[in-house]
């Protein structure tokens, strides 16, 4: 085929607009891999804080035959801060989340839900319920036995909450403003991975919570019969994907109960807590 010489300028010109578009697109698409890829580093310190505290309590229960009081409960989150942040920050932070870990562990499960109509509101708060929603809208769109130990899903969870991330960090006019953003998107990056993992969901629901007087008394806080609610069984029972998304905000809204440096410590005490309460279907 002979090339007609009056084409070939403008064959000449399409060929380097292509390779600059492709070239554009290759950069553009580094660009945002490596965005992606240092948020979830940022996120990261408070999401293995989270699934940590998770790990430890799980370990010290399972040397009990699964069986635990709340005294229990509040003795090893306490030893996990000590072993986190030192004896020293740990007192400050033992005092700062004590009623916290009451409240929870009677079955007073905080939700994001509480906060959408709050007067009051922080950058933190609103990426977190924005993030909230795009997770539960993209777990619609997957059918109920696809979103426990889904590789390519919990991918994607983490992608929506690093863009989130992303999209929020530059509102910030503080760092304090950054540093609420951080951790109550860094909990929620850990407990998206933690509670689409099924082992930890199927570990979780074998605890059985005794009560504190008379160990060997009738169960006062299982998903059968728990004190201090009057919820009925039905709403104890969710679907994986109501699963996720409810003790996904619960994690994320722990964060918000304690100050800064008890944001983590308070996290995984409503997460435990949301645990213990709901179960999958």
């Amino acid at each position: 085929m002979k090339l007609n010489d009056k084409n070939f300028p403008g064959l000449i010109i399409a060929f380097i607009f292509a390779v600059v578009f492709v070239s554009c697109s290759n950069e553009e698409q580094t660009i945002i891999r490596n965005n992606t890829s240092t948020s979830a580093n940022i996120l990261c310190e408070y999401a293995n804080i989270h699934n940590s505290g998770l790990d430890y309590i799980k370990s010290e229960v399972q040397k009990n035959h699964n069986k635990c009081t709340k005294k229990h409960l509040n003795e090893v989150l306490d030893e996990y801060v000590i072993g986190v942040y030192g004896k020293d920050s740990a007192q400050k932070i033992m005092q700062e989340i004590a009623p916290i870990e009451k409240r929870l562990f009677n079955g007073n499960i905080p939700s994001l839900a509480q906060t959408r109509g709050s007067v009051i509101t922080n950058i933190a708060n609103t990426a977190a319920n924005e993030c909230m929603d795009k997770i539960k809208n993209h777990l619609s769109d997957f059918e109920d036995d696809e979103i426990f130990d889904n590789k390519h899903l919990l991918e994607e969870l983490h992608l929506i909450i690093c863009k989130t991330y992303g999209a929020y960090v530059s509102k910030c006019s503080s760092d304090t403003e950054k540093q609420n953003l951080v951790q109550a998107l860094g909990v929620l990056y850990g407990s998206i991975e933690y509670w689409t993992n099924s082992e930890n969901v199927d570990y979780w629901s074998k605890i059985k919570m005794e009560n504190d007087e008379d160990i060997s008394s009738e169960y006062v806080y299982t998903r059968e019969t728990t004190e201090n609610t009057k919820k009925d069984e039905s709403s104890k029972k969710l679907s994986k994907a109501d699963y996720i998304t409810v003790i996904a905000a619960a994690d994320t809204a722990g964060s918000f109960l304690g100050a800064a440096i008890a944001s983590g410590p308070a996290a995984v005490a409503a997460s435990a807590a949301a645990a213990l309460y709901f179960d999958v279907e």
